[in-house]
């Protein structure tokens, strides 16, 4: 999770790493962040789709994991979810899906797409294009998401139930 977005910047040592990272994908020239709005460029929607199938096919996942994922992207534009991308020369580079978290009023990094020839720093310099629309907006927290299903043996005094409900995500 994000620190408070109004305070985000890449300034600053512990910053370094990530500053790095940001200005080797922007040295690559003409990126720019779109919000991706589902129908309203059909090009666009192509091309966010073969990043998809790009990611799965990389990821080993199946067409169906793919076709599910593109379902799930074109009804993405509610006010629960928004899709960014990343291009360079109108090409898309990556897409990230955040969806809303209500009772942090802001969202969670939910999903991410790209392919294994991306540039380097293109995720990061993504999401801080994305930190710097929600800070115009107002929004106040981004969470980059969690991992789940890394539990290596069961805890003695874990909750059934709440580790069923894991193991169904995973």
């Amino acid at each position: 999770t994000l620190p408070e977005l109004g305070e985000v910047i890449l300034e600053g040592s512990r910053m370094r790493r990530l500053r790095y990272q940001v200005s080797r994908y922007a040295e690559n020239g003409d990126c720019e962040a779109i919000e991706v709005v589902a129908g309203a460029d059909r090009s666009v929607d192509k091309q966010v789709e073969a990043t998809v199938r790009t990611w799965a096919k990389h990821r080993k996942k199946g067409a169906g994991v793919a076709r599910s994922l593109i379902a799930l992207l074109r009804e993405a534009n509610t006010s629960d979810q928004r899709v960014f991308s990343a291009r360079r020369r109108a090409s898309i580079d990556a897409v990230v899906v955040l969806s809303a978290n209500a009772s942090k009023d802001g969202y969670l990094l939910d999903l991410e797409f790209y392919g294994p020839d991306v540039p380097a720093g293109c995720l990061e310099w993504l999401i801080m294009e994305i930190v710097a629309v929600l800070r115009r907006e107002g929004v106040r927290y981004l969470s980059l998401g969690g991992t789940f299903g890394t539990q290596l043996k069961e805890h003695p005094n874990c909750d059934p139930e709440v580790l069923a409900s894991f193991k169904q995500l995973n």
